[in-house]
């Protein structure tokens, strides 16, 4: 998913009617158009203004994403689980995981229907031919897209495993702690305060050598 975002998303290229290369933009979500063939004769293709914040919060949850594979994953719930059973920190990455999945589908639900189709822009090949000008058009999705598509694939599986794991933990916390619970009310005597203080009241007057015979 981040190696995406400097890949090409879009790609138009324009050949003659020798087929040769004549001009060519490429689009990423960083860098929005870029060229390294154009021509005088074809205009640039208008900027998608796709906004920067959005690509600052995919970074920063994919490289959260990252650390919680990488130090929190599924056998650190387990290990949690048996000892301080402390899942606040863990429900937090579930979200975290979550969120980055929510702009995973952002990118590729919104990337073709408000960014390129809104710009006359097809999806997700075309191939059209200009009989006036004797020019052939080529546009298609790019490699970054589809990375887009593989990183659904591959992270909301573990997103929805992650999630049912630490529920499971959860439950089984907070059963074990029921229990426990019940165990202590069972066995627990209720204890009468009258009849302490009474007795400690009695043995302080037989300390008393005059109340020994009494």
């Amino acid at each position: 998913m981040f190696v995406s975002l400097f890949l090409d998303w879009y790609v138009i290229q324009i050949y003659d009617s020798s087929n040769d290369l004549v001009a060519e933009w490429n689009y990423n979500p960083i860098t929005e158009w870029n060229t390294e063939i154009s021509n005088e004769r074809f205009t640039d293709p208008k900027d998608l203004l796709m906004p920067i914040a959005l690509n600052v919060l995919f970074i920063g949850s994919v490289a959260l994403s990252g650390y919680i594979v990488l130090f929190n994953d599924l056998e650190k719930i387990e290990k949690e689980s048996k000892k301080i059973r402390n899942f606040d920190s863990f429900k937090l990455y579930s979200y975290i995981l979550f969120f980055l999945i929510a702009l995973n589908l952002y990118y590729i639900f919104a990337f073709p229907t408000f960014y390129l189709m809104s710009n006359k822009l097809y999806f997700p090949v075309l191939r059209r031919e200009n009989v006036d000008l004797d020019i052939t058009y080529y546009c298609f999705i790019g490699t970054g897209y589809v990375l887009q598509l593989i990183g659904f694939i591959c992270v909301f599986p573990y997103a929805i495993f992650y999630y049912r794991t630490l529920e499971k933990f959860q439950k089984k916390d907070h059963a074990v702690s029921e229990v426990v619970r019940n165990y202590i009310q069972n066995v627990q005597e209720k204890i009468d305060f009258d009849k302490l203080i009474a007795q400690e009241n009695l043995k302080e007057k037989y300390k008393n050598p005059k109340n020994k015979r009494e």
